[in-house]
């Protein structure tokens, strides 16, 4: 039996530390948003700017003789590049995609156009060497191995693999073989409870200062080349969340250790104060001597040669021990609070046998509060185990989607982007059960609407500012007259003055900084911080790598401020960029680029530096959107030219006090079945966009599905 259990106590170590491993590299490698962040953070190092601004100079000039002429100042220029804001969406632009043909949630080939690497160049060139700027390449093309094709790419995706099933597999084994040493210990199993405790916090204690010791080993041996700066500041990246993940562990075995010595009227502290007082350091066995003495030298030397690390774990590890045991109190005192009435009405129904009830009252209490630590215990490794398993997760989602479907569909992969019919959202942003918004025109937000089959949205950008009112957000003075006008003219006149009577907006005052917003013109009336939503699209992308999704901005901020929106958001590397050809690729071939976000900008394009941003009414022609009965709806020609290659149909009433049954009528089999037939003919265009109020009224899905010819629909 005692082999059995020390069997068990190795196996449990071995397993946790494995599963600590593993979920650190699955959550922080394998998940292409956290791996983008930590390439990210390299990037912006020092020394890794430094020696890369090197390495390209030397290319550069290996080109260009002449350029060693002003070789320090070409260094420091492209050293300023690398590290500077401006560079981050490249950056950005290029790892993504190469993670995701690195971990598989992308196709086996990957071309990076990095054309925006050169136009950086060149823009560094000019501004600090304009004699030698012809000289500069003005694109980079960077073409990557082929993952998951060839036998170097099973191995990737197989280890990566291994990697997620260990990360969430490992940690319950531990738990089990834990359980089992507990269960065989008959009659001693608070005493193996505590050694349990101490296995698992010294085995977290030692991950954390291990990542000190690799930390000062990497810092002292690595060698003064780009790789060897690589090296170290990869090890930066990753060492403080591999620290604290072991932190959590230690945490969850010191609070078994006090479970299992818990016997004190408070937190065990008496119990601890006499254990502590009755030792001595002559009656401990000499190997434990050895132990503490070891202990000891190492903690003292980490503490000389990487004291801010050290104080670093210090600090979290009291931390945890205070935040652990307040908690504990709270729980006792709380158990005291209720278990003390039954006292009260014991001694009072029985005065003798009050010493006998207080006596079974206090080891009734402190076996549940034992019960309670350990159950906070097994909580915190429960839930390391449900965050490890987080990657796994997300691997889940990306391969919820068919591999070989395009937006849903694989007779859609070979059809181009403009031959595809698109289900989309009119004013995608005002949800019902999104908090603040007056007069909703979709039952639910974005994400969901993604989650449901919409493929486009058509969303209004604003600049807005917080008022003196808590989340009520107003359009900047300069903005105010024009949003007033818009919903005066599509709301009318009297709705809108209700609902801003409904806002009590007179005197809201614009105070706070100013954002872009997503509003229904107003932003009173409702409104939508515009980067967070953006960050979850990203997110949402990254999780079906198998959906083309299309952005339709009623633009009233700068195509600058859009640039820097999706920048920040992390949609730079997914984001489409027409090629010299003229011609819309087909949806394989867009999602097999990554670039699968086509952006369209209603009042302003991007030009030629955020050629991304489209001018939507030279792509697309779309149909009226006054209608405010059944009767008013056309399929003549609105916006845009007849030549436009995409073609929008505009299908809501106008009914704003009436929108949900007035979807239901014009969403209907009869009215837009009838209507994308009608225009369909007149125009002699495929309804690529199909744009709903309350999408989830009638057959919108139905509808573009019969488009596409994928049956549906009547």
């Amino acid at each position: 039996m005692r082999a059995m259990r020390r069997v068990l106590a190795v196996l449990g170590t071995v397993a946790l530390l494995v599963g600590l491993l593993a979920g650190v590299a699955d959550r922080q490698l394998l998940n292409t948003s956290r791996f983008v962040d930590h390439a990210d953070g390299v990037r912006q190092d020092p020394a890794v700017a430094r020696y890369l601004a090197v390495e390209l100079t030397d290319r550069i000039i290996h080109q260009q003789p002449d350029l060693v002429a002003v070789r320090p100042l070409l260094e420091a220029a492209l050293q300023t590049t690398i590290t500077s804001p401006a560079f981050r969406p490249v950056f950005r632009a290029a790892v993504a995609p190469l993670h995701q043909a690195w971990t598989g949630s992308a196709p086996s080939t990957v071309v990076l156009q990095v054309a925006d690497v050169g136009a950086v160049l060149v823009a560094v060139s000019r501004t600090f060497l304009p004699d030698a700027a012809q000289h500069v390449p003005t694109g980079v093309e960077v073409r990557l191995a082929r993952f998951g094709s060839g036998s170097a790419g099973r191995h990737v995706i197989s280890g990566l693999r291994t990697v997620r099933v260990l990360s969430w597999s490992c940690p319950l084994l531990s738990l089990l073989c834990f359980g089992g040493v507990v269960a065989l210990s008959r009659g001693r199993r608070r005493r193996a409870l505590g050694g349990v405790g101490a296995t698992v916090a010294g085995a977290g204690v030692a991950v954390a200062l291990a990542t000190v010791v690799v930390g000062l080993v990497v810092s002292r041996t690595t060698p003064a080349t780009l790789h060897g700066a690589l090296v170290a500041a990869s090890w930066r990246e990753l060492a403080a969340p591999l620290r604290n993940a072991a932190l959590v562990v230690a945490g969850a075995g010191y609070l078994l250790t006090v479970a299992a010595r818990w016997s004190a009227p408070v937190l065990g502290v008496r119990a601890w104060r006499d254990w502590l007082s009755a030792l001595s350091w002559q009656g401990l066995p000499t190997r434990t001597r050895l132990g503490v003495a070891v202990a000891a030298t190492v903690l003292g030397v980490l503490l000389v040669l990487e004291p801010s690390a050290m104080l670093t774990i210090s600090a979290i590890s009291t931390g945890l021990v205070l935040a652990l045991h307040g908690s504990a109190v709270l729980l006792r005192e709380g158990i005291a609070d209720l278990t003390g009435v039954v006292r009260r009405r014991r001694q009072a129904a029985d005065r003798t046998a009050a010493s006998t009830a207080d006596v079974g009252i206090e080891q009734h209490d402190r076996r549940i509060t034992a019960g309670v630590v350990v159950a906070v215990a097994l909580a915190l490794l429960v839930v390391l185990v449900v965050r490890n398993s987080s990657g796994s997760v997300t691997s889940a989602l990306l391969s919820a989607d068919d591999p070989r479907a395009c937006n849903g569909s694989v007779a859609l992969c070979d059809r181009r982007y403009d031959q595809v019919s698109f289900p989309a959202t009119h004013n995608s942003m005002a949800a019902a059960d999104q908090p603040g918004w007056f007069l909703a025109e979709q039952p639910d937000g974005v994400i969901d609407q993604l989650d449901a089959g919409i493929r486009a949205f058509l969303i209004d950008t604003w600049y807005g500012q917080p008022t003196q009112r808590a989340g009520v957000i107003a359009n900047t003075e300069e903005t105010h007259a024009t949003a007033l006008a818009q919903a005066q003219q599509e709301l009318g006149a009297d709705v809108v003055a209700s609902a801003l009577r409904l806002r009590s907006s007179a005197g809201l005052v614009p105070q706070g900084p100013t954002a872009a917003y997503l509003c229904h013109a107003l932003c009173v009336l409702g409104s939508t911080l515009w980067e967070p939503l953006m960050v979850q699209v990203r997110q949402w992308l990254q999780e079906h790598p198998r959906q083309v999704v299309t952005f339709i901005l009623q633009d009233e901020v700068s195509p600058t401020t859009t640039a820097q929106v999706f920048a920040d958001a992390g949609l730079l590397p997914f984001v489409y960029t027409p090629s010299r050809a003229g011609s819309w690729p087909t949806l394989e071939q867009m999602i097999d680029s990554g670039h699968r976000v086509v952006v369209m900008n209603e009042n302003q394009g991007g030009g030629t530096r955020y050629p991304w941003q489209l001018s939507a009414f030279e792509e697309l022609q779309d149909t009226p959107y006054d209608a405010r009965q059944v009767s008013d709806f056309s399929c003549r020609l609105n916006r845009g030219p007849a030549s436009a290659p995409l073609f929008l149909v505009n299908h809501w009433l106008n009914q704003s006090l009436a929108r949900v049954s007035a979807s239901r009528l014009a969403n209907s089999d009869a009215v837009l079945g009838a209507r994308l037939t009608q225009c369909r003919q007149e125009r002699g265009l495929l309804p690529n966009f199909v744009a709903v109020d309350n999408y989830d009224q009638g057959d919108l899905l139905g509808q573009v599905d019969r488009l596409n010819g994928l049956g549906g629909g009547s």
